[in-house]
């Protein structure tokens, strides 16, 4: 009885605590691969424009810029800004006009840009991005 009150103890208290833990493997919480499975879904159903290699927050309308002059070459004016959150994602509007066709608005991705410009470690970069960030309706921030 004394042994198997030992071997019981050893297993309780020893190796069930480490079952399912593996040394570099990050456990995966099926909740967020949930989330992430959803966000990609909406941004792939909205068409949305990710911009990439932006490293602060004035290279943002650059490149914003940039996008629009290489896919709307025939387009005069841009304007009508339309900043909104839908299901955790930070969108961009810009409405493009052209005297030939219908007005077009293009929507930018901004999540992933301000989550890394909000991690910056120039207090200046993260005040505009904490801006931006209330501009979209985030009041948290």
């Amino acid at each position: 009885m004394k042994y198997i009150k030992r071997i019981l103890f050893t297993s309780l208290f020893v190796f069930v605590p480490f079952a399912g833990y593996s040394k570099g493997e990050k456990s995966m919480d099926p909740v967020d691969e949930g989330v992430k499975k959803e966000l990609e879904f909406a941004r792939s159903a909205m068409k949305l424009v990710l911009l990439e290699h932006i490293e602060s927050v004035e290279e943002i309308k650059a490149a914003q810029d940039a996008y629009l002059d290489k896919h709307f070459k025939g387009y005069e004016f841009r304007g009508g800004h339309v900043y909104g959150m839908l299901r955790g994602l930070y969108l961009h509007g810009i409405t493009v006009f052209n005297r030939k066709g219908p007005a077009k608005t293009v929507f930018f991705d901004m999540t992933d840009i301000y989550k890394k410009l909000e991690q910056s470690s120039d207090e200046e970069t993260r005040a505009k991005v904490r801006e931006l960030m209330r501009r979209h309706g985030d009041t948290k921030k």
